[in-house]
């Protein structure tokens, strides 16, 4: 069976963004303003900021948290680059953390290991599975009088308990670039319920310039191009061969090519580009997914769940338990195993996409290494050994089962 993508853009339409573009954005006029009602409605508070890109929410939570004597953040390595980056632009101190194997977020634990009074708040990244710590972190936060951020990019519409995921923490902040469940050329939001932190959120967003077209134009070409190359026909035949070979033959131009962010870089200022509005037109693209955001979760909860139930036999793996909710938002199924690279190749000789984790560990990233700690015994390890298998809803089952098919078959079971 010839494979599928690993990762394929949720929703893309080049013919409703391209009229977007040739009539100004006049069709989608005060589309801005729609959209906040909607999120408004949604998360249950009028304190919510569309953005132009998601990890601006970062520097915008860490930018109202810090003052003259706190400016240390407690935040995973195991996250994008450009969030580090985030942290110091807004005039943050990253203070690496590290995680709990199960959903690869820092706990309560690691936390209390690397605190002290300069901390000014902690940054919780979501990834596959909630934070499992996340109400006693909300708990120690508050006892020690400093901020918690969730950074929910990868889990829009998630709960816990029956608490919206971006409303246990004192600020969130979203991501709907090209990738996440509800797609845009970049986007994003960020919401607090604090009326004292919203005004300070605004207020320095009120520095931020016009619409970002260069951008804008940059994603749209970017998404036609990949939109073409994993039309599954496309995929099947010729995207598919290019990868496997650029993979069997560690040939790097092709291998950066299907990274996410594969050149890391630091940044200490935040570049002008950074500082731009949201557009009516990217508004719009969201606004019209958001009612259809839970059929694609709920496919990606039983995609989850098909990979559970058969793989977890496996003693070799090391994946995350399955349970009947809505609190996981399920990204991609993520299997560690100690012979990463071995199950990795064997994949691919079987005609299998199948690739390693998008985020990195940024601990190890020189860029960074001012910050380094070395102490980050359990994330170093997940590094070597992740594998993700793709959940996302246009992923068809027969490819799951071909998938648990392969790594049965590598473990001989």
């Amino acid at each position: 069976m010839r494979p599928l993508p690993r990762q394929k853009i949720y929703n893309f339409s080049s013919l409703i963004n391209l009229i977007d573009f040739l009539t100004f954005g006049l069709i989608n006029y005060n589309k801005q303003k729609k959209l906040k009602n909607y999120l408004s409605d949604f998360f249950k508070t009028q304190n919510i900021l569309c953005l132009n890109r998601g990890r601006i929410g970062a520097y915008l939570a860490v930018k109202a948290s810090i003052n003259k004597k706190k400016k240390k953040i407690i935040l995973s390595s195991f996250t994008i680059f450009d969030v580090v980056n985030m942290v110091l632009c807004a005039g943050g101190i990253p203070v690496f953390s590290d995680v709990e194997k199960k959903s690869i977020t820092i706990n309560l634990e690691n936390i209390k290991k690397v605190y002290n009074d300069e901390v000014a708040a902690i940054l919780i990244t979501h990834t596959h599975l909630i934070n499992t710590d996340i109400e006693k972190i909300s708990n120690f936060a508050r006892e020690k009088n400093i901020l918690l951020i969730e950074d929910c990019a990868i889990s829009f519409g998630t709960n816990k308990n029956g608490r919206l995921i971006g409303t246990i923490g004192d600020i969130s902040f979203f991501s709907f670039g090209v990738f996440k469940f509800i797609s845009s050329l970049n986007g994003g939001m960020i919401l607090t319920k604090n009326n004292k932190i919203f005004s300070k959120i605004c207020k320095e967003h009120e520095t931020f310039n016009a619409l970002d077209y260069k951008m804008i134009f940059k994603n749209y070409f970017k998404s036609l191009f990949i939109s073409i190359s994993t039309n599954n026909i496309i995929f099947k035949y010729f995207t598919s061969l290019v990868i496997k070979f650029g993979y069997i033959n560690n040939i790097k131009l092709i291998n950066n090519f299907s990274k996410n962010d594969p050149n890391p870089y630091l940044q200490k200022q935040l570049p002008i580009s950074y500082k731009k509005k949201i557009s009516n037109s990217q508004c719009a693209r969201i606004l019209n997914q958001l009612p259809f955001y839970y059929n694609d979760f709920n496919k990606r909860i039983r995609n989850a769940k098909l990979y559970y139930n058969n793989l977890k036999d496996i003693n070799e793996l090391t994946i995350p338990e399955f349970e009947e909710s809505e609190c996981n938002g399920w990204i991609n199924y993520p299997i560690l195993y100690k012979n990463r690279d071995s199950l990795l190749k064997y994949l691919f000789l079987n005609n299998r996409d199948i690739a390693m984790y998008f985020y990195r560990d940024c601990n190890q990233l020189n860029i960074f290494k001012e910050y380094k700690n070395n102490d980050l015994k359990i994330i170093a390890d997940i590094i070597k050994e992740i594998i993700i298998l793709p959940t996302y809803p246009k992923y068809q089952e027969q490819q799951i089962l071909m998938n648990i098919k392969i790594i049965r078959q590598y473990f001989k079971k």
